[in-house]
């Protein structure tokens, strides 16, 4: 993301929200919650996000980048889903997964094992 800043600010904090194509907000990815923060800048920035596992289901999402001040805690620019991220299919380890969207939206890895298994009820099979 580029960002070129017209007047100094203090304290700004940049991010990107990540939405379904439905509009629904589903992550904010902000810088300041990693502890980046500008401190009086002033000119052009460019600046990279890297996400190393995103663990969203397959399809659509719309990204919209915004710049805030941390201090009056507004946003400086927001451009609302200007563009679009196509999340495709797992190949590799999960790809057995039928990931439906309408019933989440997220996968998150999880391990599963029984403590206890009583035999004596015929409806717990495993």
């Amino acid at each position: 993301m580029t960002v070129e800043f017209y007047r100094p600010v203090v304290r700004g904090a940049l991010g990107v929200f990540l939405h379904s194509m439905a509009g629904d907000p589903i992550l904010n990815l902000r810088s300041s919650h990693e502890g980046m923060v500008i401190d009086r800048s002033e000119g052009r920035m460019t600046v990279e996000v890297v996400v190393e596992q995103i663990g969203l289901y397959p399809g659509g999402y719309t990204l919209s980048p915004y710049v805030s001040d941390e201090v009056r805690k507004v946003y400086i620019d927001y451009v609302q889903h200007c563009s679009r991220l196509w999340i495709l299919p797992a190949r590799e380890k999960y790809r057995d997964l039928k990931l439906n969207p309408k019933l989440g939206k997220y996968f998150v890895p999880s391990s599963w094992s029984i403590l206890e298994l009583s035999r004596k009820d015929p409806r717990f099979r495993c």
